[in-house]
């Protein structure tokens, strides 16, 4: 295993709210910390530890930084036109790069004019307390494209994570709607991991370029193109599928990418229920990707997430951790964390954390379940 303990970025249901107690619990599975962030009154997330040794949460305006005692060290407010969700990752210059919504965003659709949301990014300094840059990613995108767009249409992207490649200074998005989508520090879109259907031009009002180019082929580890069904996501083959839903994009050493793929609405519909940790070998010279790597799918409903979710590359086993987030709602609530070994795909830590689900109301929906955001292989130390 690697070392460390099991840092869960939880949170609570509270009425239709969420109440955020990010915890570390040990190989026994006794709680050894927590961190209780409910003065804030609502979501704060993710829970991470960053390179100075400070604890990170964001609300949707606010940033906080505490010691591993719980001590507040740093309490910042961004502009209330920008609203925080899902993301917020630590660049190498130990500055942010954030997910955000934007408050006077809108797109066209059918003519009708929508108010969108989380599909900004944000490149925040933590020395000047401001924002430094900002992208728009409707303007390399498809807005209408609406396959997997299961909220309001306003939120056609859903973007859910985020992941800086400093060998060319870029940045992989996890759109939950869309797919994967590469983006270079200067804005211009690089490529697109999704099924090849119905996308059509880029732009809030639909009126820029074309994003059929962008799109990668997937082919086989014969480098050969697998068929046009697979390609627009009607089938999956036995070694390949897209990830539908994905989350958590993590950059591997020798530069593939792993990536949670919940595997929402599968194929277009609700039949293929399973979700699984898969590794990715992208080819941009050729427009190409390979899938080289999954863990989950044999475990089939057992392990389905249909939100939230995680995985990671531990560095110094090689090991994947892997966290299905909400599971079993109907039955019994629960949630997973799987270290696995890649070398025979075994199972060399396995944990259910059991949702009890206080205080949901009666009713179901945010805030009306407990659910596990994220995970993280953490050292207890201060």
């Amino acid at each position: 295993m690697e070392d460390g303990l099991h840092a869960l970025d939880i949170h609570f249901a509270n009425f239709g709210k969420i109440r955020s107690v990010p915890i570390i619990f040990d190989d026994k599975g006794i709680v050894r910390w927590y961190l209780d962030l409910s003065f804030h009154g609502a979501m704060v997330s993710p829970f991470q530890r960053m390179k100075d040794g400070n604890i990170l949460v964001v609300g949707r305006h606010t940033i906080y930084e505490f010691d591993m005692l719980g001590k507040l060290l740093k309490k910042n407010e961004i502009s209330h036109n920008y609203g925080m969700h899902n993301e917020v990752l630590e660049l190498p210059s130990e500055d942010l790069l954030i997910a955000v919504g934007k408050r006077d965003a809108f797109i066209n659709i059918e003519g009708e004019t929508i108010q969108s949301d989380n599909d900004f990014m944000i490149y925040y300094s933590r020395k000047q307390n401001k924002i430094m840059k900002e992208w728009d990613l409707a303007k390399n995108l498809d807005v209408t494209r609406d396959d997997h767009t299961f909220f309001r249409k306003g939120d056609w992207l859903h973007m859910n994570a985020l992941e800086f490649d400093p060998s060319d200074s870029t940045i992989i998005v996890s759109g939950r709607n869309q797919g994967l989508i590469k983006i270079s520090w200067n804005d211009e879109l690089k490529w697109i991991i999704s099924p090849k259907q119905h996308w059509g031009k880029s732009g809030r009002d639909g009126k820029g370029f074309d994003n059929k180019p962008f799109l990668l082929t997937a082919v086989d580890n014969k480098g050969e193109a697998y068929s046009n069904d697979i390609q627009i996501g009607n089938a999956s083959a036995e070694d390949f599928d897209f990830p539908w839903g994905s989350h958590a994009p993590d950059l591997l050493p020798n530069g593939n990418i792993i990536i949670f793929d919940n595997g929402t609405f599968r194929n277009y519909n609700n039949e293929n229920n399973y979700s699984r940790a898969v590794e990715y070998k992208v080819n941009e010279e050729n427009m190409t990707f390979e899938q080289v790597w999954q863990y989950g799918k044999k475990r089939g409903n057992g392990l389905f997430s249909s939100i939230v979710s995680d995985v990671d590359y531990l560095p110094n086993t090689g090991n994947i951790l892997m966290s299905s987030g909400f599971l079993n709602r109907s039955t019994t609530h629960s949630a997973k964390v799987i270290e696995i070994s890649t070398a025979n795909n075994t199972e060399v830590f396995e944990a259910t954390i059991y949702m009890k689900d206080l205080n949901t109301g009666g009713k179901s929906g945010w805030g009306h379940a407990d659910i596990l955001y994220r995970s993280e292989r953490m050292l207890l130390k201060y």
